[in-house]
């Protein structure tokens, strides 16, 4: 990762616990629960923008450098790496030995 993408990433995180203290201290004063919940989307929203922040560093720098190290099949592990990510199953990526749900998984991408 290159400085630039850590010290964006180390703002947001900062920025997103200071807004986690105060959700808690709205806990504990009792606060109105609509009030805290709207805190909460607020939260999922700033964390998503750190999350795609880091995906797109990680398209620009990793898939670059793999692409020219590994050639174009590169593409495809992380076609498949990405995917699984967006699709809410994370742990299975390009960098881990291939699994039956990583076939599948690239079964599902391409469509039948």
């Amino acid at each position: 990762m290159d400085q630039e993408t850590r010290s964006e990433l180390q703002g947001r995180l900062r920025s997103i616990e200071g807004h986690v203290r105060g959700v808690a201290r709205m806990v504990e004063q009792d606060a109105e629960c609509m009030d805290i919940l709207h805190q909460f989307i607020a939260l999922r929203g700033a964390i998503d923008r750190a999350a795609a922040r880091l995906l797109r560093a990680h398209l620009h720098g990793c898939l670059s450098r793999r692409l020219t190290e590994q050639g174009p099949q590169a593409y495809e592990e992380v076609l498949r790496e990405v995917s699984a990510l967006l699709l809410g199953r994370p742990g299975r990526h390009a960098y881990g030995p291939k699994t039956q749900d990583t076939r599948n998984l690239s079964q599902e991408v391409k469509g039948p």
